[in-house]
């Protein structure tokens, strides 16, 4: 676990989006590189998106991930930048790796402004930010904060909201379930404080059951901010550059003032005490660290790994043993078997998007397998 990853009483929170206009005059390229990325990395698409005429696309973490810059539109429009939630890590590696240098004495570290309060990884997240709001306008952030010890269920949620429990900015409320058709299991549940179409939006959903991850708990919180809630977030995180407010803080007092659960022990309910539940999750998630989300397993990280890892060994063996790989790797399928059921299935998923590809471009009709099924 890297130190910006740290988990409090099985709660942690991140950010999931990010999205920018930059309103200086810079070019695609520049704004890339301003990033610690690499324009070569990144594909020119046939079309732009949003009144911008031209954008460049870099998918990662087994392109789940993506890195969207957009250019080309009209006067003012400038470059705009937008990073997904599973691309959130790569975009902050590259600018931590921007910002590591040599040291006299062999080792690496990282070159931040001079007198910058640097106590610990969050900082950098949050270094980050300024080194956005120095060049661009932020147009979107989206804040997660994952409980995976079930403070709240969204049964419980639900029910506190149908019984007038809850106190909220807000003007409306909407829970979505979704079924299956054949046997009414719920395949998802979400519930919506707010309008998607507002400058901020709350979202609380079953991740668990988003992931078919049946056997865990895990409920997700999302904040959704948009233009000036964006920036005034921002604000706030950089009153004092030198030395930040700790992001997890700003972010559940951000929660803390949209909504509150409450006991109705008055008849005023703006009067109400705040539930004791309630009180206990914003106290556990105000000790929170900002968590940048670790790389998603994935075909490509799989195979990084391997390359990284296993290969310089692998070599060896192919060596000794002079290519024999059946002495070396054993009964094939008897190891894919020993794969988690999830790593099973992303192997077998990425295998049939293959044999799909593979069957378009031949029109030949040979014969593919694995021995896998």
């Amino acid at each position: 676990m890297k130190p910006y990853e740290e988990y409090t009483d099985n709660l942690t929170i991140k950010i999931d989006w990010l999205s920018f206009t930059v309103q200086k005059s810079m070019t695609p390229k520049g704004v890339i590189e301003y990033f610690g990325m690499d324009i070569e990395e990144f594909k020119e698409e046939a079309r732009g998106l949003n009144g911008y005429r031209k954008q460049y696309t870099h998918r990662v973490n087994g392109n789940n991930g993506l890195i969207r810059v957009l250019y080309d539109g009209q006067m003012g429009m400038g470059v705009h930048v937008d990073v997904s939630g599973s691309a959130i890590h790569h975009f902050f590696e590259a600018f931590e790796n921007k910002l590591t240098c040599d040291t006299p004495f062999g080792e690496k570290a990282l070159q931040l402004p001079e007198d910058f309060d640097f106590q610990n990884k969050e900082n950098i997240v949050v270094l980050l930010l300024a080194y956005i709001r120095r060049i661009a306008k932020f147009t979107r952030i989206d804040v997660a904060l994952d409980d995976f010890a079930s403070f709240f269920t969204l049964e419980e949620i639900n029910a506190l909201v149908e019984n007038k429990q809850m106190v909220t900015k807000f003007r409306t409320y909407k829970r979505v379930v979704e079924s299956s058709v054949s046997d009414s299991t719920i395949k998802g549940e979400t519930i919506y404080v707010g309008s998607n179409k507002s400058d901020a939006f709350i979202r609380i959903y079953n991740k668990a059951l988003e992931q078919k991850m049946d056997d865990m708990d895990w409920i997700r919180w999302e904040i959704q901010l948009r233009n000036s809630r964006s920036e005034a977030f921002v604000d706030m995180l950089l009153s004092d550059e030198l030395k930040p407010v700790p992001f997890a803080s700003a972010a559940v007092s951000l929660l803390a003032g949209f909504l509150r659960f409450i006991e109705l022990d008055n008849a005023n309910r703006s009067r109400c005490s705040t539930c004791k539940k309630w009180l206990e999750f914003i106290a556990s998630a105000s000790a929170l660290r900002l968590s940048v989300p670790k790389k998603e397993a994935s075909i490509d990280t799989k195979l990084e790994w391997i390359q990284r890892q296993v290969m310089p060994t692998l070599a060896g063996l192919i060596y000794a043993y002079d290519g024999d790989f059946e002495k070396i790797m054993g009964d094939f399928t008897m190891q894919f078997y020993r794969n988690s059921y999830e790593a099973q299935k992303m192997f077998k998923e990425a295998y049939k998007r293959l044999m799909e590809i593979t069957e378009k471009d031949s029109e030949e009709n040979g014969q593919y397998g694995n021995g896998i099924e």
